[in-house]
């Protein structure tokens, strides 16, 4: 999700699925999102297109979306953590 602070009013930017993109389009107020439009993202140029707790269960599934195709970085990092943590051999004592 991304907010224009500068606007006013102030924009909504998310991605949402392929047919609420459809369906959000047709609304007025609400235009393919420049530049990312193609991934489906969508702004909302007048905050009254959308009812608030619409808007809301669209953020939530934006926010799923975008976090489902994040890397995995810190999974990678604990996993290769715990395996040399496991090689290393223990210390002698002196």
């Amino acid at each position: 999700m991304m907010i224009g602070l500068d606007s006013v009013p102030q924009r909504l930017c998310f991605k949402c699925t392929p047919e609420a993109f459809s369906e959000l389009v047709e609304r007025d107020g609400v235009i393919p999102a420049p530049y990312v439009g193609r991934y489906k993202w969508v702004m909302v140029k007048d905050p009254a297109a959308l009812r608030d707790s619409e808007l809301e269960d669209l953020i939530r599934q934006s926010y799923a979306m975008v976090a489902a195709k994040a890397p995995k970085k810190n999974a990678r990092q604990k996993a290769h953590k715990k395996t040399t943590s496991r090689s290393r051999k223990p210390r002698a004592e002196i």
